[in-house]
């Protein structure tokens, strides 16, 4: 897709890891792009109402805080795996609710991409949410 900005630009580069285990199967960014920036056909992220997201995932080694942020103190795999999806039909999307990858496999691991076209909670009608969901069971390996 010609024209069409990266979304890492607008999240993830400066964020920090986020870890997943059986408690917080769940991260995101409830405030990824306001929706008259997302919407705006000048900014790219719109092209042919399509659009895509990208997420990234590694397995680390954690130091053993407790707390699910932070910086791991190593990369267990030698790389990180990518999967993106695209979404197609961005104007006939429901105006309210979740819109759902199918679910995908990374790093040994089970997930999908949770797209809020319209936000949810407290940025419901000002910005598109977006969020990493892991399905299976965590127990076997730390991501």
């Amino acid at each position: 897709m010609a024209d069409t900005k990266p979304f890492e630009s607008a999240a993830s580069s400066s964020a920090d890891h986020r870890r997943f285990n059986e408690i917080k199967k769940r991260w995101g960014f409830p405030k990824l792009l306001r929706l008259l920036e997302f919407e705006d056909p000048r900014n790219g992220y719109l092209f042919h109402d399509e659009c895509v997201f990208g997420v990234e995932v590694s397995v680390c080694q954690y130091s053993g805080r407790a707390e699910g942020v932070g910086r791991p103190e190593k990369q267990i795999s030698n790389s990180s795996t990518i999967y993106s999806w695209k979404v197609t039909g961005y104007s006939t999307l429901p105006k309210s609710g979740v819109y759902k990858s199918p679910e995908f496999s990374l790093e040994n691991h089970k997930w999908s991409i949770d797209f809020y076209p319209r936000g949810n909670h407290s940025e419901e009608g000002k910005s598109i949410s977006v969020y990493l969901h892991l399905h299976n069971d965590y127990s076997e390996s730390k991501v």
